[in-house]
């Protein structure tokens, strides 16, 4: 999938910007909420490219801590939930036949 440059949730519009590796703690992304912005990590820490179902993952899970966080929703920073739900939309958007 092509990650999107931009995108809006709600009132905000969101930058996307790619990252060599995302450090403090290791990340594969990591959402700016007043910046609005979204990081996505190319590489781990040694060096070894994320596969692009990764990626597309990593923007998934990124993009549903923002719509939650827009609703004003408790499970913003569940992580098990936003990781649960992410790779589930994923493998949807992977999987769809058109």
């Amino acid at each position: 999938m092509k990650i999107p440059k931009q995108f809006t949730v709600g009132p905000k519009t969101y930058n996307v910007e790619w990252r060599h590796t995302i450090q403090n703690p290791p990340a594969m992304g990591r959402t700016y909420y007043h910046k609005k912005l979204v990081e996505i990590a190319k590489y781990d820490d040694f060096g070894n490219p994320f596969e692009q179902e990764e990626i597309d993952d990593t923007f998934w899970h990124e993009l549903t801590h923002i719509i939650l966080q827009d609703m004003g929703n408790d499970l913003t920073d569940n992580e098990n939930f936003v990781t649960a739900f992410a790779n589930r939309l994923t493998q949807a958007i992977n999987s769809a036949k058109l």
